[in-house]
């Protein structure tokens, strides 16, 4: 470990290929070490983990869902014969129809394998059973001898891409934390950050310092909701308590929840929920099935470290994000091409139509509340179509809910949403 780390872990996350945890911890190493570690690459990848030749970790194919062993050490065999592959349908003609199946070249798009070479992943995607019916037809061809008069000279002309939209960031993160167990060309949270600052300024999983059991430290951090473990306390009175992981992109934190904390994360579970069902209600689809904005929380809590070395938290209060934002934003500033907006411009105004209140019922909402804090101002709102910008005035102000801020983001992309906390 001392004089070949990339050796090193590479060798230990083929052997725990299967174990996302561990994956995370070796890669978190790798990066604190200074060892790169290059996402899936049909180019560049086996079937182990291996080493580059200026150090890099190369991601194996073992650790993807639904890739077997066969597969890649045909597609390996066939990049060392032939060169690297050109695109999706120089791949998938070249591996073989007997080789690869639809399922397997979907987990590959999905894990991101094919980055290198194709155009987007929704794009490739959609492109499946055009780069197939193109694999049999060439196959074919060869057997009945067949063959492009210009083959010798000239690489024969692959077909053309699907012309779709190509996936959100926030599809391609979701299908890629399903393949591969966690995230490795992005995170959900990172569409957050501008906010998460004003909540807890530049403190991270990663360099967050604890105090000692006798002076704990006071801190607020924040992260994605990746794990839910409930437990019966041991009380004997049936009442639960849960182990939260969260993700902040630099490392992941567990924090326990009991008693009134506990209680607190149900309830933002059941609203979250609540909310989308009143979604799927009015029609609202998500690109990927259980695909919904990601649950972020913001934690208060005493941090210390133990005489095991142990980082052990004390949770003070707990909120989530949308919550905060709700309770405390002043504006939004939504941003679109010319395009986009005249594009989706119905599905715009019934987003806004959704998280649109007039100002005397946002007061009669918090003189009903039995937290009126909790109720919130409102945002004003801004708009900036291409080069035009545009204040919307009226007597009414705008919910800056997670399902107005994440559908916007899908539309037109994560720089889309500039939420301010100053009057």
């Amino acid at each position: 470990k001392v004089h070949y780390p990339a050796e090193f872990l590479a060798s230990m996350m083929t052997s725990d290929c299967l174990k996302t945890e561990k994956l995370i911890a070796y890669i978190s190493e790798a990066d604190r070490l200074g060892v790169k570690v290059i996402p899936p690459d049909v180019n560049k990848g086996k079937y182990a983990f291996g080493v580059d030749e200026q150090g890099d970790i190369i991601y194996g194919f073992a650790a993807i869902k639904g890739i077997g062993e066969p597969l890649v050490n045909r597609l390996a065999e066939e990049r060392s014969k032939h060169g690297p592959y050109r695109d999706l349908f120089d791949f998938v003609s070249r591996v073989g129809k007997d080789f690869i199946t639809k399922g397997m070249l979907e987990a590959l798009i999905k894990a991101g394998a094919l980055d290198s070479i194709g155009p987007g992943r929704g794009i490739m995607m959609a492109s499946i059973p055009t780069a197939m019916q193109y694999a049999i037809q060439k196959e074919n061809d060869q057997a009945s001898g067949q063959f492009d008069l210009f083959s010798a000279s000239t690489e024969s002309a692959s077909p053309h891409y699907a012309e779709v939209r190509d996936w959100s960031e926030k599809t391609r993160l979701f299908y890629e934390k399903n393949l591969l167990g966690l995230y490795l060309s992005g995170h959900p949270i990172n569409a957050y950050r501008s906010e998460l600052v004003h909540y807890c300024g530049g403190l991270t999983f990663k360099n967050m310092q604890p105090g000692t059991p006798a002076h704990p430290r006071p801190v607020v951090f924040a992260g994605v909701v990746t794990s839910i473990v409930s437990k019966l306390s041991k009380k004997g009175d049936g009442s639960k308590f849960y182990v939260i992981t969260l993700d902040d992109s630099t490392s992941t934190f567990e924090i326990a929840l009991f008693s009134r904390f506990a209680k607190r994360f149900e309830d933002i579970v059941a609203e979250r929920e609540k909310h989308n069902k009143a979604k799927r209600g009015r029609g609202i689809k998500q690109e990927a099935e259980g695909q919904n904005a990601p649950l972020i929380l913001v934690v208060s809590a005493l941090l210390s470290e133990g005489e095991d070395g142990l980082i052990k938290s004390r949770v003070q209060d707990l909120s989530s994000l949308e919550a905060l934002r709700i309770r405390n934003a002043k504006s939004l500033t939504l941003c679109f091409s010319e395009k986009i907006f005249i594009d989706n411009a119905e599905k715009i105004e019934n987003m806004l139509a959704s998280n649109r209140i007039s100002r005397d019922e946002l007061a009669a909402r918090k003189r009903n509340a039995e937290n009126p804090q909790d109720i919130g101002e409102g945002c004003s709102l801004k708009l900036t179509i291409g080069n035009k910008k545009m204040d919307l005035i009226g007597n009414y102000v705008f919910i800056p809910s997670d399902e107005l801020i994440d559908g916007i983001r899908e539309m037109s992309g994560q720089d889309s949403v500039k939420v301010g906390y100053s009057s």
